[in-house]
């Protein structure tokens, strides 16, 4: 058919809804940097995270293999080598626990672009 397909793989799953770390922050009446430090300790580990994706991205993998199917990844955007974020000071990439809010889309769309761009 001449038509590229693309799958996109799980964002970061965060274990609970993320604005009850958001009240803690302001609660608490931590500086901003106390607040950015408090976020990287909320975070889920990144380990946990690969740890959880571990059977979809292997079956994606394998239809990847056999059909030419293009995965897009956005670990990048969200994780390091220790934690995925959940937001930075002042704005949360995710409206609970497992959706993006808006400004967690918007985050994704240059890389989006980028990977879809990609040869």
């Amino acid at each position: 058919l001449g038509v590229e397909i693309f799958l996109v793989e799980q964002v970061p799953q965060q274990m609970v809804d993320i604005r009850q770390h958001y009240y803690r922050l302001y609660d608490q009446g931590l500086t901003p940097s106390e607040r950015s430090t408090a976020l990287e300790q909320f975070a889920v580990p990144t380990n946990y995270h690969r740890l959880l994706q571990q059977y979809s991205r292997e079956f994606f993998e394998q239809i990847k293999a056999t059909t030419g199917v293009k995965l897009i990844n956005f670990d990048g955007s969200f994780c390091n080598d220790t934690v995925c974020r959940f937001g930075d000071i002042t704005h949360g990439y995710y409206q609970d626990a497992d959706h993006l809010s808006t400004v967690g889309a918007l985050h994704l769309v240059d890389p989006l672009i980028a990977a879809m761009s990609s040869d």
